[in-house]
């Protein structure tokens, strides 16, 4: 049996709170191992990946529903707060302020459904150089906030990327394509791309973050017809990227699909 104790201020333990509210409707469950929590999203469309060891180096803590507990772990906000890890065939974590403690039982892994991922199967999911970088391009918060209001008032999971040979721009609409929203246009491109677009998930901009979003687009170097997508951002002092893949779709099979 290993145990492991950690002190965290109230502010540190604020931006944990925040960090696991904002994957609750992406994650079902929080698995921290090593003081990163690195899994994929509950659509499997999207890979996180956090780093807490500013918080709690080390640590290793899996948190199942973290909807249902974020209560729980809420009322301990704006305190400093301790937590003690015992890693055994029946492991569990306490949560203590100077007030009270809550005892969580630590699940086996069968009973996990978002499983810690380890650095070399990341690599494995996203694989890319810089020879494959198609874009990189800064979004700023109140580009990333209006693509958050836009995609949730026209009620889409995607926004897409239009690739027209040198230059690439960044739109989205509803499903009925009734309505239509440009972001931003003339992003200069470092590979010249037949014109086209690509469907990208909406989870980086509705995570919370206080800082500007770096998106870097890449070709798939295994497949011609996917691209691989980095975001990069921060929620206070906790880094936070997260990795995604779809299809390019060209305008001609966009046409027959209409």
């Amino acid at each position: 049996m290993e145990t492991t104790r950690f002190e965290i201020t109230a502010d540190k333990y604020n931006n944990l709170l925040k960090c696991i509210l904002s994957l609750k409707d992406f994650c079902n469950d929080i698995d921290i191992k090593h003081g990163f929590i690195r899994q994929r999203s509950n659509d499997r469309v999207s890979a996180f990946d956090v780093d807490l060891t500013s918080i709690m180096d080390g640590a290793n803590i899996v948190i199942c529903d973290a909807k249902k507990k974020l209560n729980l772990l809420n009322s301990f906000f704006g305190q400093n707060v301790s937590i003690e890890v015992v890693e055994d065939t029946n492991g569990y974590f306490i949560l203590a302020d100077q007030y009270s403690s809550i005892k969580f039982l630590t699940p086996t892994n069968v009973f996990v459904d978002n499983q810690y991922i380890n650095e070399e199967e990341l690599e494995r999911i996203f694989t890319a150089s810089d020879d494959d970088l198609i874009l990189e391009y800064e979004i700023e918060p109140i580009l990333s906030e209006r693509i958050k209001i836009t995609t949730a008032s026209f009620d889409t999971l995607t926004i897409q990327v239009h690739f027209n040979n040198d230059k690439a721009a960044i739109t989205c609409a509803t499903q009925a394509k009734d309505q239509f929203a440009k972001f931003v246009d003339g992003i200069d491109m470092n590979i010249d791309m037949d014109k086209g677009f690509s469907n990208i998930t909406t989870i980086p901009f509705k995570i919370e973050h206080d800082d500007k979003i770096s998106m870097k687009i890449y070709r798939d170097p295994h497949n011609t017809k996917i691209v691989l997508h980095k975001f990069v951002t921060k929620l206070g002092e906790l880094p936070i990227t997260i990795y995604s893949r779809s299809a390019i779709i060209t305008d001609d099979e966009d046409s027959d699909n209409d």
